[in-house]
């Protein structure tokens, strides 16, 4: 399993991150596969043959399996970061937008682990602060 950061998701793309949690994933194996099996996409920096298949998930028990295993690995995740941050009900929705995760927001704004970047997020009217601050006259 590979895990990336909120913030490194934040600072360039889904795609980029996903990629680089599978990186991870893939050296953490032992001993190393003679080939991947990998949902879509091939996994660049990776010198193990590849195969990417469409619909992985629904064509290939392994990668299926692997699906499975990432979600219960982000389930668990999720559930130490209820702990941590209460009132946003991580253990029930998973991190999903679903409006008791939206009401939280709105009431509670975003925590340390959310992706601000994400549309819905942070509200229209706070960012960017700074834009929003009166400009000084001169003289």
């Amino acid at each position: 399993v590979g895990v990336v950061a909120a913030t490194d998701i934040d600072s360039g793309d889904i795609l980029r991150a996903s990629l680089e949690a599978m990186r991870q994933a893939v050296r953490a194996l032992t001993p190393p596969p003679e080939i991947l099996l990998v949902d879509a996409v091939a996994v660049p920096g990776v010198r193990i043959p590849q195969i990417p298949i469409v619909h992985g998930d629904a064509l290939s028990a392994s990668i299926a399996a692997a699906s499975v295993v990432a979600k219960v690995h982000r389930d668990g995740l999720l559930d130490a970061l209820a702990r941590r941050y209460p009132a946003y009900g991580f253990e029930q929705h998973k991190g999903y937008g679903t409006p008791e995760h939206w009401e939280a927001l709105r009431l509670c704004g975003p925590c340390a682990e959310h992706r601000l970047t994400y549309h819905g997020v942070v509200p229209e009217h706070l960012e960017p602060v700074v834009e929003s601050l009166p400009t000084r006259r001169r003289g």
